[in-house]
């Protein structure tokens, strides 16, 4: 079945955070700002917690993701999209920090842990989250036996996702792993009583 990441990119998220390499106030600015000249400067202000929180006040898509197939909108849109879209967003108004959902945030979120861990969001959030919940059977593959999604009682094919956005829903992955995933954050709730 298919799986939102986004659970998991905040899982990853914390853990980056325990490990010292970020902490929830690193910026947008500090990870990428050399490479992108924002047009709108607030944005490099942008903190991962609020990429992570939807409270970043990036639009819910990027403004240049025009996919090839409609049906599977996420497919082409690559990390040149990404920097291309970060470029230009929010260029003409100011950001609104309250929350509004944002598959933009999460999946930039991936993309810059990713950079963080020396590879990219796929990688990393398989060392870090995926291999110690024992969560062996979810991965970024078409490999597991999907469950097809509907539209209008119509099926509808599996969304496919480059590297720069996929931390906002690219993850598929089996009840199993995620009854695992459910009784860790159970185990780990009643641990912080």
């Amino acid at each position: 079945m298919l799986f939102r990441s986004k659970v998991l990119t905040n899982l990853l998220l914390a853990e980056t955070i325990a490990q010292g390499k970020v902490s929830d106030t690193t910026t947008i600015g500090e990870l990428m700002g050399s490479e992108i000249p924002f047009a709108q400067p607030e944005v490099g202000k942008i903190t991962l917690l609020e990429l992570a929180t939807h409270r970043s006040g990036l639009p819910r898509l990027p403004s240049n993701l025009m996919p090839s197939d409609p049906l599977d909108p996420y497919a082409d849109f690559d990390e040149a999209a990404l920097i291309s879209a970060m470029k230009d967003v929010r260029a003409l108004q100011p950001l609104n920090k309250k929350y509004a959902y944002s598959n933009l945030g999460v999946g930039l979120l991936g993309y810059l842990l990713g950079k963080v861990h020396g590879s990219d969001y796929r990688s990393a959030v398989a060392e870090h989250v995926l291999a110690p919940l024992g969560m062996s059977r979810s991965n970024f593959s078409d490999g597991l036996d999907l469950m097809p999604g509907f539209t209008g009682g119509e099926k509808h094919p599996v969304w496919h996702f480059q590297d720069a956005i996929t931390a906002a829903g690219g993850l598929r992955s089996c009840t199993d792993d995620l009854m695992r995933l459910g009784r860790w954050a159970l185990a780990a709730k009643e641990t912080d009583r």
